[in-house]
Formats: structure tokens, C-alpha cells, sequence
């Protein structure tokens, strides 16, 4: 046997990095495949790539095919047919696991060999996941089989999956042969039934149950209100600061704005002295506001009794509502990691 040349090894190495970072995933998936093709191409006097052949596979029939099908994916999602598809399913299935699953089994097969089975998963995800939450059953005992039924089914069709475009494209290549559209298909039905028959029975009962339902959390969260105090002349937190008058009322709280002397303060720091005539917008509990009511020297600005009255806007300040549609780059962000305040030069009040 001829020893490994340093090329080989090099390209060996190469892949097992690869593996590891495909694993841990310290950095996006798709930015260590591309790490890796820029890699091979800097590297090509070793590893044999040159950068046309780096290259070469984003133009690749496969390729351009399964980028096809995401976007025949992301039109689906938005004419709003998976919204009415998921209506019907619940009102089918209601709280009926098995029903659920067979639904999602039922939904996902088909549909992964028609628009391949990432795609399927892709579109089905948001809901599969609501019909969980909304009907009480764990969205890990629906969404485990959902990405193994979309597999079994991926295998009905060439363009059910990747794999078979790329084996697709090999085929024609070395073999002068590609695959038919329906190539897999007999076998793939075979697949499909027998890994069905599996998930709703012996996989039904090893799937675990990761999540709990939203319907059925039990809630400690209390409710909030926005709303402001006026610091009175004689009252016991004037000259401290604010940190010192949240921890002498023992309570939770948020202060938003401070107004002071027609001057409208955004945020004010812990360290800012109370004074009297002050007017706080105050974010707490319905217990804190008891608490603080208790306090003497501390009241109600007259006449705001919901957040809509609240007169807590500075002359070039407006107050609106904003809702997250999917897709949004912010979603799954925090507040400061979203860089909100920075970005939309903006404090958001939920």
C-alpha cells in the first residue's frame, strides 16, 4: 500500500476540522462551508482544488435545483395555505397525540417529495410547533418525527432530497446516466410506510417529551403597569438616590423617564438624586404599586389612569406600536444584542 502523500493528509486534516466545527458549531454552519472551500482553494497547490473547481459547485444542476426549491418553499409559506392548513388539522386532530402525529407524518411525507424534504421542514416547523403548544401535547413528541418523516418521504421523488440531486448529478457525469424523476419512488414508498408504521408506534413511545405546552405552563409572571409618581415636597426619598428609594420600598421596579424641570430624561441612572417635584414613569407590579401608594410623599400623577394617559412623551418623542413579522433579524435577540436602542434610536416599552 503507497504511503499518504502530504496532499492527502493535508485533505484529510482539512475534513476533520470540518467535522469538529460541523459539530460544535462555533461559528454558522454555512459559514464553515464556505470556510472550508476558501481553504481548499488557498491550499490548492497540496490539495489538488483549483479555484474553478472550488467554485464549480454553485453551478451545478443539484445546486440550483434545491435553490429552487426554497424559494418555491418561502412562496408557499407566504400565500398563507400552511395557516389554513394548520387550521384544519387542529380542529381534526384537537388534543389527540395521535392524531397529531399521524397528521404531521401524513403532511410532511408527500410534501418533502415534492419540494424537497429540507424545504418541507422548513415551512412545516411553525405549524407543527403551534399546534403542539395550542392543543398541550410537547412540541419535541411532533417535531422529532416531523424531520425523520420528511426523510422517509424526501425518498419518493429525485427532488426529494439533496442527496439524490447530487447522486443525480454524479450518475450523469461518470456514468452518462442521471436519474429519472421517479427513480426511487417504489423503493421510497417501502421506506416511507415502514418508518411511518415506526414512528407512530415504537417511536411514539422513545420520543421524549423536552418541552412543556404553553396551555399548560403555569404562569408566575405578574401583571405590569406603566405608570408615573410626582416626589412631594415632604417626602422621605427626597435627596436619595434612586437605587436608595427602590431598596427603602423593598420592591421591583423599572423607572423609564424622569422629568424634571420640562426636561424629559430617558432612562435615568440608579445614581440620580430624588428631588422634589420629580414626575418617574415607573414600570411594576400591581403589588409594588400598593407598596409604594404606602409611602408618604409619593403619588399618583392625577388623572392617568391607563398607559394611553400617560403624558410620559418629551416634545419630539412619539409613542408607537410595533409587531415582529417572520423573517425579522431581530427575532430570537435580545434588547441589547439586537442593538434596539442604538439601531432604532428607540426604548421599548412591553
Amino acid at each position: 500500500m503507497a504511503p499518504l502523500t502530504t496532499g492527502a493528509l493535508l485533505v484529510f486534516l482539512i475534513i476533520a476540522v470540518a467535522l469538529v466545527l460541523f459539530v460544535t458549531e462555533p461559528v454558522p454552519i454555512d459559514v464553515t462551508a464556505l470556510g472550508i472551500m476558501v481553504v481548499l482553494m488557498i491550499l490548492g497547490p497540496w490539495t489538488g482544488v483549483s479555484p474553478s473547481d472550488g467554485v464549480a459547485g454553485f453551478s451545478n444542476p443539484a445546486t440550483i435545483t434545491i435553490l429552487a426549491m426554497m424559494i418555491l418553499s418561502e412562496g408557499v409559506r407566504r400565500t398563507g395555505l400552511i395557516q389554513r392548513l394548520q387550521q384544519r388539522v387542529a380542529s381534526y386532530t384537537g388534543e389527540d397525540e395521535h392524531k397529531q402525529l399521524g397528521a404531521t407524518i401524513g403532511i410532511v411525507g408527500p410534501l418533502s417529495g415534492l419540494i424537497n424534504n429540507t424545504a418541507a421542514v422548513a415551512v412545516l416547523v411553525p405549524m407543527v410547533n403551534d399546534l403542539a403548544h395550542e392543543n398541550g401535547t410537547s412540541p419535541s413528541k411532533l417535531l422529532l418525527p416531523l424531520s425523520y418523516a420528511s426523510m422517509f418521504g424526501g425518498m419518493l421523488t429525485l427532488i426529494g432530497t439533496s442527496t439524490n440531486l447530487v447522486a443525480s448529478s454524479l450518475s450523469a457525469q461518470y456514468l452518462d446516466r442521471p436519474f429519472s424523476m421517479f427513480e426511487f419512488t417504489h423503493l421510497g414508498i417501502v421506506v416511507f410506510v415502514v418508518g411511518s408504521i415506526y414512528l407512530l408506534t415504537v417511536g411514539y413511545w422513545l420520543t421524549p417529551s423536552h418541552v412543556t405546552p404553553r396551555s399548560e405552563r403555569e404562569t408566575t409572571a405578574k401583571e405590569e403597569y406603566l405608570t408615573e409618581l410626582v416626589v412631594r415636597k415632604h417626602s422621605p426619598v427626597v435627596g436619595a438616590t434612586i437605587r436608595d428609594a427602590l431598596e427603602e420600598v423593598d420592591f421591583d421596579a423599572e423607572v423609564t423617564q424622569l422629568i424634571r424641570d420640562d426636561r424629559y430624561i430617558s432612562s435615568p441612572p440608579l445614581s440620580t438624586t430624588v428631588q422634589r417635584g420629580d414626575v418617574y414613569t415607573v414600570r411594576l407590579t400591581d403589588d409594588a404599586l400598593q407598596t409604594l401608594l404606602d409611602v408618604d410623599g409619593i403619588d399618583l400623577v392625577p388623572g392617568t389612569t391607563a398607559e394611553s394617559e400617560l403624558e410620559t412623551l418629551g416634545p419630539e418623542q412619539t409613542l408607537v406600536e410595533i409587531v415582529l413579522t417572520a423573517g425579522s433579524d431581530i427575532i430570537g435577540e435580545t434588547v441589547d444584542s439586537a442593538g434596539f436602542s442604538d439601531g432604532y434610536r428607540a426604548r421599548g416599552l412591553w
